[in-house]
C-alpha cells in the first residue's frame, strides 16, 4: 500500500502534471489542510516531507514493483533532500537504506530506466550525505 504518495502517482499518471497547488485537492486522501499548508508555505517540500503517511508511501513506491513510480519517488526525494529541514526528515526516516537503496537494487528493463534512477539517486545521496555532518555538530553544540 503506497497510500498519499501513491494517490498522487496515480493522479498524475491519470491527469497529467499538476498545473497548480489546487489540483492537490483532487487526490485520493489528500486533506484540504495538507494542501492548504504546502500552497501556502514557502517551504512546501517540508509541509509535504512532514505529513506521517508521506515518507513511508514514498518508501514503498521505491520498493515496488512498478519502474514509473519508482522514478517518480526517487525524484520526489531528490526534491525533499534540497531543503535543510526535509533533509532532516529524510535522515531521520533512513531514506538511504528505507528507499533509495532498493531503488538502485532494483531491475530495469533498459539502460535509460536505470540511468534516470541512477541520476536523481546520485542527487538526493550527495545533498543528504553533504549535510549529514552538519546535523550531527548541531546535535553536539545543543548538548554541550
Amino acid at each position: 500500500e503506497a497510500g498519499l504518495a501513491g494517490a498522487v502517482w496515480e493522479h498524475r499518471q491519470r491527469h497529467g502534471p499538476f498545473l497548480s497547488w489546487d489540483a492537490l485537492h483532487n487526490v485520493a486522501g489528500m486533506t484540504g489542510r495538507v494542501a492548504e499548508r504546502a500552497a501556502a508555505s514557502r517551504h512546501p517540500n517540508l509541509v509535504l516531507s512532514s505529513e506521517p503517511s508521506l515518507l513511508p508511501a514514498l518508501q514503498a513506491l521505491c520498493r515496488g514493483e512498478l519502474t514509473d513510480a519508482r522514478t517518480d519517488a526517487v525524484g520526489a526525494l531528490n526534491h525533499m533532500s534540497r531543503s535543510d529541514q526535509a533533509r532532516r526528515l529524510l535522515l531521520h526516516h533512513s531514506i538511504l537504506h528505507q528507499a533509495l537503496g532498493p531503488a538502485l537494487s532494483a531491475e530495469y528493463e533498459s539502460a535509460e530506466e536505470l540511468a534516470a534512477i541512477v541520476a536523481r539517486a546520485t542527487m538526493a545521496i550527495a545533498n543528504l550525505m553533504a549535510h549529514e555532518g552538519g546535523e550531527e555538530e548541531e546535535e553536539e553544540e545543543e548538548a554541550a
